[in-house]
């Protein structure tokens, strides 16, 4: 059903004003597909401030709930269990980082993210990392979660568009380590690190140097993700974007009308 409503849009694509994506890598898939090249708009996601914001109450409960001290590094990836998301990488990269500083907890959240995923549970014991991540499952107290890390990961190797996670993870305070995969990295901008996908020991490395960071740096560095978001990703400059373009496809339309 989807190929076939994304055949019908390609194929009425060059008799709109706009085909709006969140993505220059949607915008480039699409066209490939046939969608017409002349009208696409790339606007953004958008984040809510107020919902993602920096939350001293909210990571203290959630590490109260992890049995992890204020003095420990939390490193966490919110993302579903699937093949894109490569969390084979981010578990390889942990244990680098379990090596190198003891003191680093991670946190995994997402649909099959909990012990009972055999493939994740394996590998974990594998590399004697239970006890130092920590598999949560779907959660819907994400905006609390991110107030309680450290550093937010993504590790996808493919597939990606527009990461939210990333973006919320931004919007709370917390400086990211993405790999170079859809607008990832122009999302973080200079506020955290990029890498190359499938690279765990260029992941570890990333994280390791951000965890390396004094408490003020990294939190200079967090408030700098949080201001990047709302200048150019809130909710309410991406709700302007849209009005704008909105606005002025019916004021074309009326032209024609009239």
């Amino acid at each position: 059903m989807t190929k076939g409503c994304i055949k019908i849009g390609a194929g009425l694509s060059s008799y709109v004003d706009h085909v709006i994506y969140n993505s220059s890598l949607s915008a480039v898939q699409h066209q490939n597909l046939g969608y017409s090249s002349k009208n696409g708009i790339i606007l953004p996601n958008g984040f809510d401030l107020d919902e993602f914001n920096i939350d001293l109450k909210a990571r203290n409960s959630f590490r109260i709930e992890l049995g992890v001290s204020q003095s420990q590094f939390l490193v966490g990836y919110i993302a579903r269990f699937h093949p894109k998301k490569d969390h084979k990488t981010f578990v390889r990269a942990a244990n680098k980082i379990a090596i190198a500083n003891p003191d680093v907890r991670f946190v995994l959240v997402g649909r099959d993210l909990l012990s009972t995923n055999g493939e994740l549970s394996s590998m974990l014991a594998s590399m004697n990392l239970e006890g130092k991540i920590f598999l949560m499952g779907e959660r819907n107290d994400i905006p609390q979660i991110n107030a309680a890390l450290d550093v937010a990961v993504s590790t996808s190797a493919w597939g990606e568009g527009f990461p939210n996670v990333i973006g919320e993870a931004m919007a709370s305070g917390v400086p990211c380590v993405v790999t170079d995969v859809g607008e990832s990295a122009r999302v973080v901008g200079d506020t955290g690190k990029v890498v190359q996908p499938e690279n765990p020991t260029a992941l570890s490395t990333a994280l390791l140097s951000l965890l390396s960071l004094s408490d003020i740096e990294r939190r200079r560095l967090g408030e700098s993700a949080r201001q990047r978001i709302a200048e150019e990703f809130s909710i309410s400059n991406v709700s302007e974007m849209y009005e704008s373009l909105y606005v002025s496809s019916w004021s074309k339309a009326n032209q024609i009308v009239n």
